[in-house]
């Protein structure tokens, strides 16, 4: 037998195709499979049998380790996550990385994700104030919001306070009230509410399904009642009336301080020990802007005039920030560091000059 490049040998039996056949058909001869119509042998022995399995119809999907296994190899990868409370900052999820990113997610709108191994629901919010401060020439906005809390007409407020540019509100969970009856004396008008109102003086509250009279936008004057309240109002006297169907009345914002663009300068910080509130601004002095530091009480609201602290000639504030902490006042006015009092009436000398 010669030997060539061609090593293989033919099948000793004829199995089919002849010359010129297309398609395969049986011969008598006995084969151990066939697949597609082509017949194959087994080798077969007792070393090797020959044996009957079902295959394995569903791939694990899951492979819980830390590093990649075997199950990467014959299947898919997928991995979980329990927990997404280190909050937004990965896109692609690789656990090999540090432990944190295990427990991060891309990003997220009204989810929240920040108790470990629960994802809820963010609150609703609506848009209760509108903001009209720009940006500052340095860059940063002219808002700025705090924690407070405050106690008014025996009532215990909580919400914030936001400085905006020239205008510096209380702002706290919206109160309704239901309006049953009306009465005008005297250009004051008294309203009566179906249930204890929880309102208090300087409180702005907008009325509506009254009557053209009382509906609009006002402060409240008066508390005289858990179930009453007044406010100024120019009309001819109304006789104490009811109010059918029930009138409207929404209080979301006391007025704090009111500054008047081109007339006044605005706040460049703000900060409250609980029961003051504490500002810088300016005031004209001899044509020139200087510093002024004022305080009032945080129960106060826009009609009552606050206390003048601190006069400085020789500063105008283009830049300042301020915090209570640990008994004292800290501000930082253009390059320089103050600690004074809440009960100072003068400016101390800067204890660290910028350089």
């Amino acid at each position: 037998m010669a030997y060539g490049d061609d090593i293989t040998e033919g099948i000793p039996y004829v199995l089919s195709n002849p010359v010129g056949a297309t398609n395969y058909s049986s011969t008598g001869e006995a084969y151990d499979v066939a697949i597609a119509g082509l017949p194959f042998f087994l080798l077969n022995s007792d070393d090797a049998p020959y044996r009957r399995v079902t295959a394995q119809y569903r791939k694990q999907q899951i492979d819980q380790s830390r590093e990649p296994g075997e199950q990467t190899l014959t299947g898919w990868w997928l991995r979980s996550q329990s927990s997404f409370h280190y909050g937004q900052g990965i896109k692609f999820f690789e656990p090999i990385q540090e432990e944190s990113l295990r427990f991060q997610y891309t990003e997220s709108k009204g989810v929240n994700v920040w108790t470990k191994g629960q994802a809820t629901l963010l609150k609703s919010s609506v848009g209760q104030h509108i903001t009209t401060g720009g940006i500052q020439a340095n860059g940063r906005p002219w808002q700025l919001m705090r924690s407070i809390q405050w106690t008014k007409n025996s009532n215990l407020y909580n919400g914030v306070l936001l400085a905006d540019e020239y205008d510096v509100d209380k702002i706290f969970p919206a109160i309704t009230v239901s309006i049953s009856n009306k009465a005008l004396t005297t250009n004051v008008a008294t309203l009566t509410t179906t249930a204890v109102h929880g309102l208090s003086v300087g409180m702005q509250i907008t009325i509506t399904g009254v009557d053209a009279t009382f509906n609009g936008e006002y402060r409240i004057t008066g508390v005289p009642t858990t179930t009453t309240f007044t406010y100024a109002k120019t009309a001819s006297n109304v006789a104490s009336t009811a109010v059918s169907p029930v009138g409207t009345g929404i209080a979301d914002v006391i007025h704090f301080i009111d500054y008047i663009s081109g007339t006044d300068y605005p706040v460049h910080a703000i900060c409250d020990d609980g029961v003051y509130a504490y500002w810088v601004t300016n005031v004209l002095n001899a044509g020139t802007p200087r510093l002024r530091v004022y305080k009032k009480l945080l129960s106060d609201d826009s009609s009552v005039s606050p206390t003048l602290m601190i006069t400085e000639n020789s500063i105008t504030v283009t830049n300042a920030v301020m915090e209570y902490t640990k008994e004292r006042i800290v501000m930082c006015v253009n390059d320089k560091v103050y600690e004074f009092s809440s009960t100072a009436t003068s400016l101390p000398s800067p204890v660290r000059r910028g350089t």
